[in-house]
């Protein structure tokens, strides 16, 4: 048990940093969208808001449209996939030392892409 223990401990730590990753990225994602505060590459579009403020504007609905159309896919597809995983009762992890099921993560994704629509 002893041999073991570090090998185990070693596997069930590196679940939950990339678990916790998913959930922190998809709950914020609709509110700081919300309040303008996703973080992107701004330097040309401030760049072309000094000279021409229309077309910045321009582009930044532009940019905003292509993104929330692409998150209204994710959404879209991601849901069928969560109630696969609810039915299935699927896990992800080793049996036996760590188990997590899927549901959870892919309704966060789900979840989240639909709020940022």
């Amino acid at each position: 048990m002893i041999v073991n223990g570090p090998i185990i401990s070693r596997c069930c730590w590196l679940f939950i940093p990339i678990l916790s990753v998913v959930f922190i990225v998809f709950l914020q994602l609709a509110d700081v969208v919300r309040v303008d505060r996703l973080t992107r590459s701004d330097g040309f579009l401030n760049l072309l808001h000094r000279t021409r403020p229309k077309s910045a504007a321009t582009l930044r609905r532009i940019i905003n449209a292509v993104s929330a159309i692409f998150m209204g896919l994710v959404a879209y597809i991601m849901f069928p996939e969560f109630l696969h995983m609810w039915d299935t009762k699927d896990y992800f992890g080793v049996p036996g030392v760590f188990t997590v099921p899927w549901w959870p993560i892919k309704l966060v994704i789900a979840s989240g892409c639909a709020c940022r629509v």
